[in-house]
């Protein structure tokens, strides 16, 4: 005799009790599995229902006509296709009805659009809604953001006081237009890396500038670190970065992430990753204002090189490279416009006068 374990219900507000149920010739013999339990139940098979009362796909069976009725759910993953063998010919699940089918149809479909629209929204709309309200922003708030990320982010206690005067003099003697108060700061670590904040911060690391050869190479480095503030590339960045994990947070409700996607960002811009089209864009820009003051272009050339070539070597990927992914045809670009000029760079001796004493210090 086969037996399936199950939960018993009756009642107008039942409590299930574990019972054990006998599959008998014509009935179900239901027994208490509790030490005190009540006589044992008999149900007749042909007074057996699937019960109406339930949606999902849990074996629930009804038993009476009279309510409240006797219900009995099976906890067995088989317990359905048992019955089936003991009681051939017998109905133990609900049919669906076409209407029934139709509506399920009709609900995958609803889901899939709703699926298809998400990704949408996600991969497109998110993204460019995001760099759109980048674009806007007053530039007011962006200064007020800038100090904020600058608060946290530049190091107190490894910034060359002394560096950082005569980063702001070089950046000033190159005599850039601009509504934003640039700032520099030089900061005493190995880090191969130089990034710029929202409203005009820019931090160069030792580990960087001890790699230049020339006055030309920082003059092309603070030319593009400066294009990726004029052009609003860090807070373009973040709101693009921001945009999608927002999206997925509103998306299954998870407000606690779109807190954490706000203080993820604000604390590590330095290692957002910028787009290749910010990167021509502030290669173009810094081309540019080097062209304009004759400032020799193969500087920022050799500063490209260098990245290349410390990649190359199968260490670590270097910072920069991964927040400005360096390529040959960036640096093919600027060979190009070297090609192209055919103007001969102009000697500035304040811009070497100052790249030598950091130098020296």
């Amino acid at each position: 005799m086969q037996i399936l374990q199950a939960t018993y219900y009756k009642g107008i507000k039942p409590v299930g009790k574990p019972v054990a149920v006998y599959l008998e010739n014509d009935a179900f013999r239901i027994v208490q599995t509790m030490e005190e339990h009540e006589d044992d139940r008999y149900w007749d098979v042909q007074a057996i229902h699937p019960d109406d009362s339930f949606d999902d796909n849990r074996l629930i069976l009804s038993y009476g006509v009279v309510k409240p009725l006797e219900y009995l759910e099976f906890n067995q993953a088989d317990a359905l296709m048992i019955l089936e063998n003991v009681y051939p010919g017998k109905l133990w699940e609900k049919k669906k009805s076409a209407a029934s089918k139709n509506a399920v149809g009709i609900l995958f479909i609803g889901i899939g659009i709703v699926i298809a629209l998400s990704i949408a929204a996600y991969f497109i709309i998110a993204p460019r809604l995001a760099d759109k309200i980048a674009r806007n922003v007053p530039i007011e708030w962006e200064l007020d953001l800038g100090k904020q990320v600058a608060a946290g982010l530049v190091p107190e206690g490894k910034v060359d006081t002394l560096k950082s005067q005569m980063l702001d003099s070089f950046f000033t003697a190159m005599k850039v237009t601009t509504d934003y108060p640039i700032k520099l700061y030089f900061v005493r670590d190995t880090v191969v890396n130089a990034f710029a904040m929202p409203g005009g911060s820019i931090v160069v690391y030792q580990g960087l500038f001890d790699k230049m050869q020339n006055y030309e190479a920082l003059a092309g480095l603070l030319g593009h670190e400066f294009a990726h503030v004029e052009k609003r590339h860090s807070l373009r960045s973040m709101f693009r970065s921001l945009s999608g994990y927002m999206f997925l947070s509103l998306l299954f409700g998870d407000l606690t992430g779109i807190m954490g996607v706000l203080l993820d960002n604000a604390n590590s811009i330095q290692n957002l990753s910028y787009s290749r089209e910010f990167e021509r864009e502030a290669d173009a820009r810094a081309v540019e204002l080097l062209m304009e003051r004759n400032i020799g272009l193969s500087g920022m050339q050799g500063l490209f090189q260098i990245f290349l070539d410390e990649g190359s070597k199968g260490l670590e990927v270097p910072e920069f490279m991964r927040t400005h992914p360096v390529t040959q045809d960036r640096i093919d670009y600027v060979k190009l416009k070297i090609s192209e000029t055919g103007i001969e760079p102009i000697y500035y001796e304040v811009l070497k006068g100052l790249f030598d004493r950091m130098k020296a210090q």
